[in-house]
């Protein structure tokens, strides 16, 4: 089912670099691998949390998008993302974004623009 409701936002991971150190979001943490099929693995705030999301605080950072957002972004093609309800059986709070193809590097940067910092302290 698609997740339209304008007062959800999701939670998505990204590997801690040492690069990165205040630990802000970056076109790296949205951009799909091949094997992802132009989906982004995310979390639903509502049915999540910081904590849960994270995993390990030392190895990933975690960065919150409204869901109105990213319905708002346009990918390279023209076509807006959309986030589908995916859950899975030990996350029913799993989710996707799609339509963001592997050789697409705007879109992932328009999430990063979006996205705020959400690594609990």
């Amino acid at each position: 089912m698609i997740v339209d409701n304008p007062d959800e936002s999701v939670y998505r991971r990204g590997r801690v670099s040492k690069v990165n150190i205040n630990r802000n979001p970056t076109s790296r943490d949205f951009k799909p691998r091949s094997q992802d099929e132009g989906k982004l693995s995310v979390n639903l705030k509502s049915l999540s949390t910081a904590i849960i999301s994270v995993v390990d605080i030392n190895r990933f950072n975690l960065f919150e998008l409204k869901i109105t957002d990213i319905n708002d972004i346009r990918n390279d093609q023209g076509v807006n993302l959309f986030v589908e309800e995916d859950p899975i059986e030990d996350n029913l709070s799993h989710a996707l974004i799609n339509r963001i193809e592997p050789e697409d590097d705007e879109t992932p940067l328009k999430l990063a623009e979006i996205a705020i910092n959400a690594t609990p302290e």
